[in-house]
């Protein structure tokens, strides 16, 4: 089984202040999180600011952040009505992307990178994306993000493709 069972990926939540745009803070997993049975306070940390021309993520809590919160910040910082980024790996949605005609990052822009960043804020001017509330991370194999101004939203968005790619494999 790919993953061993495990569940990989991260999931964050905007926090107050929503009216900020300086100021766009959230919580997410943190790094290294997905083979944990359950997660408590002590697995989240709080992004405070990030600045993905420095590669520079500042956050507090008791554990760093997932290697995704750029990703995640820029995403809020796209669209400041979002409050839920879901990012899994799956790969029955990543090998029929191409097959459901799913946005994509470029093949070329590697997870946690300043180039990701640069890749998410071109992906989110698609319409298609904002339709789907869903883009495939073209350089991060399995790599899916999803998101909403809810959890269920977001949600939603995931298991409508997947069962799309499951009706398709």
């Amino acid at each position: 089984m790919r993953y061993d069972g495990y569940g990989f990926g991260n999931i964050s939540q905007r926090v107050p202040p929503f009216d900020d745009p300086s100021c766009r803070p959230f919580i997410i997993t943190g790094t290294q999180t997905g083979s944990c049975r359950s997660l408590g306070p002590e697995h989240f940390s709080t992004v405070t600011g990030c600045v993905p021309e420095q590669n520079r993520v500042t956050s507090t809590g008791p554990i760093k952040p997932s290697s995704e919160a750029m990703t995640h910040a820029t995403l809020y910082e796209v669209d400041s009505e979002l409050r839920v980024v879901m990012h899994v790996h799956s790969p029955h949605i990543w090998s029929a992307a191409t097959r459901l005609g799913l946005p994509a990052t470029r093949a070329t822009a590697a997870y946690g990178t300043t180039a990701m960043t640069d890749a998410v804020r071109e992906v989110m001017n698609q319409a298609l994306t904002r339709e789907l509330s869903l883009f495939v991370m073209g350089g991060h194999e399995d790599g899916v993000v999803s998101f909403g101004r809810t959890a269920e939203q977001a949600g939603h968005a995931l298991i409508s493709i997947l069962a799309k790619a499951y009706l398709i494999s």
